[in-house]
């Protein structure tokens, strides 16, 4: 690996290198507190330039996270790849002082489905399902490789093309931790990883953010998890009819149930879709590693 080591790291401006890639940077598209995110192009072929800023020693775990995970991910076909970086090393890492780590990732011709979202308005039925699938298809694979991502949302989900979206953006999550299943035997990270699912679901299907991705606190949001009844339905779709006009009435009842709380305000019984693949916890409990609960209708 290069390494590249600067002191108060700052906006790219002109030609990097990476992996021995000179690329042009070509505009920035997105700016965060401890990221850039950039265009770049190489002999005519256009890339992600993901600047990430360390502003201390502190953080260069959280950096190795990022990339060790989306790297040992790189094989499902829905995963964004990493083709190069540039960065710290440890040692650089443990003099604490600030500069950046510099992945090269492939492009999204389309952005992400939050630009596409606020560009074209709503997703095809078709496509937004699919979508779906792909999505909770990385989710499933992520938790049973022992992390979550903790930022599944519209804005980390790449549109490739209309039969291909990508996650992305693994700097949220951390490793799960296996004794904290519940009766369900799944952990809330991971809940709250298909709920960020479900989440962009509704955004495709939309075609727009009904409502926080991170805080479920609008009124359409407490109109939302406030039907239970047929008739409930009838009131929630009057007021809000695109609900009814962009989906069948089993598909809102399916949605509906990830979001279905306990006493305490815990969700629970959430569906669990075909494309997220076995429960960790019952590969764990299959290969003896550890005592969780089985399934209520085992024999």
């Amino acid at each position: 690996m290069v390494i590249l080591y600067i002191k108060n790291a700052r906006q790219i401006d002109g030609d990097v290198n990476i992996n021995g890639q000179s690329l042009r940077v070509d505009r920035l598209i997105a700016s965060g507190s401890r990221m850039n995110v950039y265009v770049a192009y190489c002999e005519g072929r256009s890339y992600i330039v993901k600047q990430i800023l360390v502003l201390e020693r502190q953080q260069w775990p959280c950096v190795r996270h990022e990339v060790s995970v989306q790297r040992e991910l790189e094989e499902h076909p829905n995963v964004v790849k990493i083709l190069g970086e540039r960065g710290f090393s440890e040692h650089a890492s443990a003099e604490g002082i600030a500069g950046q780590h510099l992945l090269l990732l492939e492009r999204a011709m389309y952005g992400d489905v939050e630009d596409v979202v606020r560009k074209f308005g709503r997703f095809e039925y078709k496509t937004a399902w699919k979508f779906f699938g792909q999505i909770v298809s990385v989710i499933g694979e992520m938790h049973r490789n022992g992390y979550y991502h903790g930022g599944v949302a519209p804005r980390n989900v790449f549109v490739f093309s209309k039969k291909l979206c990508k996650v992305g953006d693994f700097g949220n999550g951390n490793k799960l931790v296996p004794e904290f299943f519940n009766s369900q035997r799944i952990t809330v990270k991971e809940i709250r990883d298909l709920l960020g699912a479900v989440d962009t679901l509704v955004s495709m299907l939309l075609g727009r953010e009904p409502w926080s991705v991170k805080h479920h606190d609008s009124e359409e949001y407490q109109d939302f998890v406030g039907v239970e009844q047929p008739e409930d339905y009838e009131r929630f779709v009057a007021k809000y009819p695109d609900w009814g006009s962009v989906m069948y009435m089993g598909d809102f009842w399916y949605i509906r149930k990830f979001y279905w709380e306990n006493d305490s305000g815990a969700f629970f019984n959430i569906p669990i879709p075909v494309e997220y693949g076995k429960l960790r916890a019952d590969e764990l409990r299959e290969f003896g590693q550890i005592n969780v609960p089985k399934p209520i209708f085992d024999d």
